[in-house]
C-alpha cells in the first residue's frame, strides 16, 4: 500500500472558516480533510480553494440518500442487506464506524464508510459510490484512503470488502491499495461476486 499521512484526534489542527469552527485532519497535495463543527445558525458562503475536500458525517441521512441514488443506478434496488445497513447508520456510527465525503464546490462528488466487524480487528470497507453526473477523478480514492486511515486509527488489523466485478473503476482503486482477492462460499448479496481484504502490518498500525 503506498504511503499515507495519518493525523490523530487530539493531533487535529483547530480552525476557523467563515464563522465554522473546524478541525483539520489532513492536507495533501489536492486534498484535504476537516470535520466542519457546525452549530444551528451556522451557514458556509459558496467558495472555492486548491484542495479536493472530504468530510465525514456523525448522522448518516444524506448517506443513505446518496448510496440508494448509486446502487439503484447501478443494479436496479436496493437488497435486504443494504436496508439493514441504512437502517442501523446511527448505531454504526456510534460504536465506531465512519462515513467520509469528498465535496467539491458544495457537491458530492464520492462517499464511502469504514465500519467494524466484531471485536476482533476485522474492518469492512463499504457502500463506496460516486456522482456519475460530475466529473469525480480522485474522489472515490479520497474516500476510500481516508476509510482505511480511519480503521486503521482505531485498531483494524484486517480491511474487507464485497464488491461486484462489473465495478471496475472500484476493483481499480481497491488493487491500487494493496487489496487482494478472495473467494467466499456467500457473497452475501446478490449482486456480491467478488470480495478482498487487506492485512495490516505492525508498522501501519502503530503509525
Amino acid at each position: 500500500m503506498k504511503e499515507r499521512t495519518i493525523v490523530k484526534k487530539a493531533d487535529a489542527k483547530k480552525k476557523t472558516f467563515k464563522g465554522v469552527n473546524l478541525d483539520s485532519l489532513a492536507v495533501g497535495e489536492k486534498s484535504m480533510v476537516t470535520k466542519m463543527n457546525y452549530i444551528i445558525g451556522n451557514h458556509a458562503t459558496e467558495h472555492t480553494h486548491p484542495h479536493e475536500q472530504c468530510g465525514y458525517v456523525i448522522s448518516g441521512k444524506y448517506f443513505i440518500q446518496f448510496n440508494t441514488d448509486w446502487i439503484e443506478d447501478n443494479f436496479g434496488y436496493l437488497e435486504d442487506e443494504d436496508l439493514d445497513t441504512f437502517h442501523h447508520i446511527d448505531d454504526s456510527l456510534k460504536n465506531g464506524a465512519m462515513i467520509y465525503f469528498a465535496v467539491e464546490n458544495g457537491n458530492v462528488l464520492a462517499t464511502c464508510m469504514a465500519k467494524p466487524l466484531g471485536d476482533d480487528g476485522l474492518w469492512e470497507l463499504c457502500k463506496l459510490g460516486s456522482n456519475k453526473h460530475l466529473p469525480h477523478k480522485g474522489a472515490g480514492s479520497a474516500v476510500f484512503e481516508a476509510a482505511i486511515n480511519w480503521a486503521i486509527m482505531h485498531g483494524a488489523k484486517k480491511l474487507f470488502i464485497l464488491s461486484n466485478s462489473k465495478l471496475k473503476a472500484a476493483v481499480h482503486i481497491y488493487e491500487k491499495y494493496g487489496f487482494h482477492e478472495i473467494k467466499l462460499e456467500d457473497y452475501e448479496y446478490v449482486r456480491g461476486d467478488i470480495a478482498f481484504e487487506y492485512m495490516i502490518s505492525c508498522g501501519e498500525a502503530s503509525s
